[in-house]
Parts: C-alpha cells; sequence; structure tokens
C-alpha cells in the first residue's frame, strides 16, 4: 500500500464518543457545536462555547459556537453512532485535526492520537504521518469546520472581543488567545 493510499476507516470502539469533554489549560470545554447543530441535543446539556461582542450583557453579543456538556454522547449505542448522518460536523471530522490559516492558505493537518485506528495503523506503521492519508470525507468535514470559525479568528487582528465560555466556572470570559 502507498502511503498516499491511506484511507481512514472507523473501528467502531465508541471511544471518540465517551469522551466528549476536554481540559483546556484549567479550562473545561465540552463537544463544539454550530448552532444549526444544538437540537440534535437536550437543551438542559447546552452550554454556549464561543462569542463576540463588547461583553455578554451587552446588546451586539453574539454567540457563534454551543458546546455539549456531557462526557458520552447520549447517541452512542453498541459502539456505533445512532444519528451518524446527521451527526454534528466535529464528529464528522474524527479523527483528524486541521490548524492554521485559511486566509494565508497554511493549514496543516494532524490526527487524534487517542484513535483506536490511528493507535493501530501507527502500530503497523510506526513512520505514518498525517499528511499520508488520502483526501476523505473527514478531513473535508474539518475543513467546514474551520471555514466555518474563520470569521471569529479574523476578529482577533480587529477590536471586537472574543470570548469563551468555561464550563468549570459557568461564566464568559475573555478568549485567553487575545492578547489586548
Amino acid at each position: 500500500m502507498k502511503m498516499d493510499e491511506v484511507k481512514f476507516v472507523c473501528l467502531k470502539c465508541g471511544g471518540c464518543c465517551k469522551d466528549l469533554l476536554s481540559s483546556v489549560g484549567d479550562d473545561i470545554a465540552g463537544l463544539m457545536l454550530f448552532p444549526d447543530e444544538i437540537k440534535l441535543f437536550q437543551k438542559r446539556n447546552i452550554k454556549p462555547c464561543l462569542a463576540i461582542g463588547k461583553s455578554p450583557t451587552h446588546g451586539s453579543f453574539k454567540i457563534i459556537t454551543y458546546q455539549f456538556t456531557k462526557a458520552i454522547c447520549p447517541y452512542l449505542k453498541n459502539n456505533s453512532c445512532a444519528i451518524y448522518q446527521k451527526r454534528p460536523l466535529l464528529c464528522k471530522g474524527y479523527p483528524f485535526t486541521v490548524s492554521g490559516d485559511l486566509l494565508r492558505q497554511s493549514v496543516s493537518f494532524g490526527v487524534v492520537p487517542e484513535c483506536t485506528f490511528i493507535i493501530e495503523l501507527r502500530e503497523k506503521n510506526p513512520n505514518i504521518r498525517s499528511h499520508d492519508f488520502a483526501y476523505c470525507d473527514e478531513i473535508t468535514a474539518r475543513l467546514i469546520c474551520m471555514e466555518k470559525l474563520l470569521s471569529y479568528s479574523i476578529l482577533k487582528h480587529k477590536k471586537i472581543k472574543r470570548w469563551v465560555y468555561d464550563l468549570k466556572t459557568d461564566k464568559w470570559k475573555i478568549d485567553p488567545r487575545d492578547k489586548r
């Protein structure tokens, strides 16, 4: 098999659906959801995630994304997704990560090292790297996520404040990536 032909194959271990809360420094964050995806989950399990505006109490404050606040997805059934065709965009992109700057066309791909498929693949071929994967639907989903978040990232260069919602404190705070 040529390295550029490596394709992601879900092994249906359920691992990606069992650890949806992540720690970012001292903060806790849930699975990120776009506004059109929050209807998939019970309202009581949804909190805001990213927002822009002067302050959370200002009329111009706008929530960009939300987050699912439980560690285990309620749609995980027998290690498979019960809503696979309409699952959230972030789930569609698993196990790939995308970082960089779409405006400067400097985008890099990574993989989630905890994914069972990635672990098994690296055991068979320790030299495998993210760019060895064939272009796939999962990478497309991650790029769409990045494009949807692009406007939020652009605001870093303007005078508009960016906010993150911390599940641990249940409060908004200025995005720590903003050095203003």
